[in-house]
């Protein structure tokens, strides 16, 4: 029991040099107050975004309603040529009028829904029109996805519009549901209460650039004693190798985690203050296979959860790809012993994850192995892009545990002193 004591101690007196060490640092004041500012910024442009939200949507169907008529004209005379040109043609003309018959089916659809949306969409306050919006919009996407069974549209088209068959699957799901047990649309996503507060840190890049401060911070505590030559004291103690590396292991998740809390508790707690707490129960609809660990394309189901446990299951993202993280600039740190290196790999995995995140394919499965790419939640989340929670879960924290054994044998081993 003693000696469970004096080691109990001992860690105790490493964790508080490491926490007073990192602490004092000037470095890394700034860094956690870039971080709290960076939060602080999100919050303005959602508000924002929440402020403008109904003119931006309103043009945006407006914009596809004209697209849809343009290029129903555009057809429309394509067509008269074919019928003028084509009667006794053979089967080539009648298979392209039958195509350009069915995609004009699908535009008519298209321009008369897209259009209503567009003009109503200022009313979707009202419970009676929220329902009518709500209903033009399950009608859009049926439309899309008859077309695309149908054949009169295809991969390449929704592509080209930045979509594919599984989001309009899932639109359709999710409107068909609101509709069928009666809960009023959402009518802003930007809605700035402390709910949603916390569900917009899911969006965009927001993740990624949190991973970004966090590697910057963890660089610190394995990195400054050799770039000080700290290291040749700390190994001349009394304290053992291996208890140096889990007082440090245990400091640098202490810190990082204990960050990742207080932001997103001060986020909600401030705009909860301002704009009211939000409803914790309002459903999501998410991939049916969010409790399943599968590697397969698409799933192609959906099912809904509660905004609480979408929260859940994001913030568990967050602290799987925050481990990853810490253990693999661990292991950089160790094995380079510096800081460009360092920083250069971690950044190299972070920028590709943000290329492919705007330019690679929802189908590409680069979306299911590269590890960062889960700091895109909302599209891990969803079930229309190539990717699975569960996988990205076990993918971030078995990297993560992999790299901290590693990095283990090596520190333990490493002659520090030269």
């Amino acid at each position: 029991m003693m000696a469970l004591g004096v080691r109990g101690d001992r860690m105790g007196k490493i964790i508080m040099y490491e926490l007073t060490k990192f602490f004092n640092k000037r470095k890394n004041k700034l860094l956690i107050l870039a971080l709290f500012l960076f939060v602080l910024g999100a919050n303005i442009y959602n508000y924002k975004l929440y402020k403008h939200y109904n003119d931006r949507i309103v043009e945006e169907y407006r914009i596809i309603s004209e697209k849809a008529k343009s290029k129903l004209q555009g057809l429309y005379n394509e067509l008269m040529v074919y019928r003028e040109w084509g009667e006794g043609e053979g089967p080539f003309y009648k298979e392209r009028i039958k195509s350009i018959e069915g995609e004009m089916n699908f535009l008519k659809i298209e321009f008369s829904v897209t259009g209503r949306i567009s003009n109503d969409f200022r009313n979707v306050g009202d419970p009676q029109w929220n329902r009518i919006i709500c209903k033009y919009l399950s009608q859009r996407y049926a439309n899309i996805i008859e077309s695309y069974e149908k054949g009169y549209i295809d991969d390449t088209y929704l592509r080209d519009r930045k979509t594919n068959i599984e989001e309009a699957r899932y639109n359709r799901y999710k409107y068909d549901y609101f509709l069928e047990n009666k809960i009023p649309l959402q009518e802003n996503k930007y809605e700035p209460n402390g709910v949603n507060s916390i569900n917009l840190f899911f969006e965009d890049s927001n993740i990624l650039i949190l991973v970004i401060i966090i590697a910057l911070l963890s660089m610190d505590v394995f990195l400054s004693p050799v770039i000080e030559g700290s290291y040749k004291l700390e190994c001349t103690n009394h304290f053992e190798r291996k208890n140096i590396f889990v007082g440090k292991v245990i400091t640098i998740f202490l810190i990082m985690f204990s960050i990742l809390a207080v932001v997103l508790l001060l986020g909600f707690l401030i705009n909860s203050f301002i704009f009211g707490i939000g409803d914790f129960n309002y459903p999501q609809v998410v991939s049916g296979s969010i409790n399943e660990l599968t590697l397969k394309t698409y799933e192609n189901n959906f099912t809904v959860i509660s905004m609480s446990r979408k929260i859940l299951l994001g913030v568990l993202m967050i602290v799987a790809l925050i481990f990853f993280t810490i253990a693999l600039i661990m292991m950089l740190s160790i094995f380079t012993d510096s800081t460009e290196k360092t920083l250069g790999v971690t950044m190299i995995l972070i920028i590709t994850a943000f290329t492919f995140n705007i330019t690679a394919d929802m189908e590409s499965i680069v979306n299911l192995l590269h590890p960062y790419m889960y700091c895109f939640y909302e599209n891990v989340i969803s079930g229309f892009y190539r990717s699975n929670y569960l996988f990205g879960i076990i993918i971030n924290i078995g990297l993560g545990m992999l790299f901290i054994l590693i990095s283990y044998f090596r520190f333990t081993r490493k002659d520090f002193l030269g």
